[in-house]
């Protein structure tokens, strides 16, 4: 996958998202809001 820090998210679309994100911007990549 090419990871090289934590934190590390990995959608199951292939996104992948390295680094923190705040919750609200979680959710908001998530579609929750």
């Amino acid at each position: 996958l090419g990871i090289s820090g934590t934190p590390a998210l990995v959608f199951s679309d292939g996104r992948v998202i390295p680094g923190y994100l705040d919750s609200e911007r979680l959710a908001s990549m998530l579609s929750l809001n």
